[in-house]
């Protein structure tokens, strides 16, 4: 007896471990496709797009930048406009030359958002043309707004910060006159100082020979240019056509240079005859933000 109940028993547990072995063979078989564990992979970071432009049209920060000319190139020009915000007119002209001038926007005058909206259509650069006292002062006057010495520093970070609101696609700035401005160094490294935490060149007109803004972007590490020729001091064609030659001498020897025009209509008959004529074939006309590039 007690050896038919074991037979009995060993069968059941056969038939028991037969069905579920073929259980689990219909349910492998039969596991969808999306049950399947998912296979991992790295998300790589998507490369950083060099077009993407920072803040308004603001160049990448470059400390001590004196600028850089394009290494086995041709040497390269800039060409800024200074004084532009009066009219719309003089802009428009100066566009329509087709090659790529920088322009010197004045804050505060009744043009000056509607010149560098005009600008920035056109993709060219402008610049803030900053009003500073100049060493005839009051008897020469800078303009609406302007940086005096007599100021104190809050005030100064006042109107400075106002110029950057008005003109917020500005890729730096410059003096205005200044020629007593320039020349004080607590005043310029405020001003230097907040260009470049707005990632902002300053463009050193040269209305005096001081050294102390080229001092202050030495010793701050803050990107600083400075103007090799003014074009029409002699607001003749001929004249301004010469210098012109004599900024395209001063490029071909260094590399680059840069010279500063105002829109007189003798500066603008100069560029174009310049052009015209092929004079200007010898070097690459560059942007600012272009000779400031890294």
């Amino acid at each position: 007896m007690r050896t038919i109940m074991l037979a009995v028993l060993a069968a059941l547990g056969a038939a028991l471990l037969g069905g579920l072995l073929g259980w689990g063979m219909w349910a492998v078989r039969g596991r969808p496709h999306s049950a399947d564990p998912p296979s991992l992979a790295l998300v790589q970071p998507a490369p950083p797009n060099p077009a993407a432009p920072e803040h308004g049209r603001r160049l990448r920060p470059d400390p001590g930048l004196r600028g850089n000319p394009r290494r086995g190139g041709a040497a390269q020009l800039a060409l800024v406009i200074d004084d532009i915000g009066h009219n719309l007119g003089a802009p428009r002209e100066f566009l329509a030359l087709g090659v790529p001038l920088t322009f010197s926007i004045l804050p505060d005058l009744p043009y000056t958002r509607a010149a560098a909206e005009l600008i920035l259509r056109a993709r060219r650069d402008y610049i803030i043309h900053m009003p500073m006292e100049p060493a005839d002062y009051p008897d020469q006057d800078p303009g609406p707004n302007p940086l005096l010495l007599r100021l104190d520093l809050p005030e100064t970070q006042r109107r400075l910060l106002e110029y950057l609101a008005e003109l917020p696609g500005a890729i730096g700035a410059s003096n205005h006159m200044g020629s007593a401005y320039t020349g004080d160094a607590d005043h310029m490294a405020l001003v230097q100082g907040e260009l470049a935490r707005h990632r902002l060149i300053f463009l050193n007109s040269k209305t005096s020979a001081t050294p102390v803004p080229a001092h202050v972007a030495a010793q701050g590490g803050y990107r600083y240019l400075e103007r090799d020729v003014f074009l029409d001091n002699v607001r003749e064609e001929r004249a301004i056509g010469r210098e012109l030659r004599h900024a395209l001498r001063r490029a071909e020897r260094r590399g680059h240079a840069i010279a500063i025009g105002h829109p007189y209509g003798e500066t603008l008959a100069a560029l174009a005859d310049a052009l015209a004529r092929g004079e200007l074939q010898g070097v690459e006309l560059v942007s600012l933000s272009e000779l400031a590039r890294p």
